[in-house]
């Protein structure tokens, strides 16, 4: 499990198997439900093609598929701490961060291998 804090607005970037896919915090009401947007995108499909928006709350889990969920820990404020169950070999990155990495490997995005940091178990 990896956890990591969001605020409102911000986005994290993962790479599951050939789809690419941004969770963004939408907003945040009170202590109780974080409105979130999941974006799932086929490498070579055009950004936006499938997307969801959803409310979860603390302690709430959300299956990305049978071995990859997420889940809120807690909200405090205009934080949000996520918790990601993941393969090791999926990336998983702030989107600031995927975004630097692609600009330095000249655009590339992470097709040619590029593995990001993989998740410790």
């Amino acid at each position: 499990m990896l956890v990591v804090q969001r605020l409102s607005g911000e986005t994290m970037f993962m790479r599951l198997d050939q789809t690419d896919v941004h969770l963004t915090v939408a907003s945040i009401r009170g202590r109780d439900k974080v409105g979130l947007t999941l974006e799932r995108d086929r490498l070579g499909e055009r950004r936006g093609a499938n997307i969801e928006n959803f409310w979860l709350s603390p302690d709430q889990t959300f299956q990305l598929d049978p071995d990859r969920s997420f889940s809120i820990l807690q909200i405090a404020g205009d934080k949000v701490r996520l918790a990601f169950n993941l393969r090791t070999e999926d990336p998983l990155h702030r989107l600031e961060v995927w975004q630097a990495i692609v600009r330095e490997t000249g655009g590339s995005n992470g097709s040619d291998g590029l593995s990001g940091s993989p998740v410790p178990k």
